[in-house]
């Protein structure tokens, strides 16, 4: 059997253009991508075969639920341990959807357009692909509306209240030296920061906070390099945590990279 990309979504000219981004990814041009429309994706994740590795690709529109309908098909199917999920928008969704995306369904959500170079390595990652960013392409550095600023002027806390005053919606990319952040702001409301900092990643931040042991975090880390699978699902596999504290966990370690990045 052959890995698959199989994009869900019922603008077939967007599926088309996804499609066509995702085949010039090095190491995706031979593999078997397929669309079709939401309401035959439901027969066609049916048939995606438990050897091999598959990436469902879902566009999100309105409130998110088809969107949150067929990611819990995935997981419910017998490719679920095989099969990576990920979930496109053209902007980021209510904070309660986001957070079933990617913590029940265990998706990445991806907004248009700034991810989409992101959405690429990220398949790439997900079928053992190797994947090369180039060299001139850097994400965006500012929200939707293309406003940069130097927080050493304006600090990021008056930034974030500026926000929420005006109920935005977007992707806000903070550098600082070496250090990169992104806070994705829903309705004015921060629902998650993405960085590479060692001791922000949730196993670290578990082990900081004395939820987990050493033990467990190099064994869920070991896991979850092998299954592809990520972090909190893994301990949830293992039993060190529930759901409920998985959730818990990861609004205080959201609090924990913002207060950070506020310092």
């Amino acid at each position: 059997m052959v890995d698959s990309i199989l994009i869900a979504d019922d603008d077939s000219a967007e599926g088309a253009q996804l499609a066509t981004l995702l085949a010039k990814v090095p190491g995706l041009d031979l593999t078997d991508i397929k669309i079709v429309e939401s309401a035959t994706a439901t027969s066609e994740i049916s048939k995606l075969s438990a050897a091999s590795s598959h990436v469902v690709i879902v566009a999100m529109r309105g409130y998110g639920t088809r969107a949150l309908s067929l990611c819990q098909v995935v997981r419910q199917s017998q490719c679920s341990k095989v099969t990576q999920i990920a979930v496109v928008g053209a902007k980021i969704p209510d904070p309660e959807v986001l957070r079933q995306i990617e913590h029940v369904f265990f998706a990445r959500f991806f907004a248009k357009p700034f991810e989409l170079s992101q959405l690429g390595s990220y398949v790439a990652k997900s079928l053992g692909r190797p994947s090369a960013r180039p060299n001139n392409s850097r994400p965006p550095t500012s929200l939707g509306s293309g406003e940069q600023g130097d927080l050493a002027v304006r600090r990021l806390a008056a930034v974030l209240l500026d926000l929420f005053e005006q109920g935005e919606s977007g992707l806000l990319y903070l550098r600082r030296g070496q250090i990169r952040k992104m806070i994705s702001i829903s309705k004015g409301l921060p629902v998650s920061v993405r960085s590479a900092t060692r001791d922000e990643t949730l196993g670290q931040f578990l082990l900081n906070q004395g939820v987990i042991t050493s033990q467990i975090h190099r064994k869920a880390i070991d896991q979850a390099g092998t299954s592809k699978k990520r972090i909190g699902e893994v301990l949830m596999n293992l039993g060190a945590i529930n759901q409920s504290q998985l959730v818990a966990a990861l609004t205080a370690q959201l609090r924990f990279k913002i207060f950070r990045a506020l310092r």
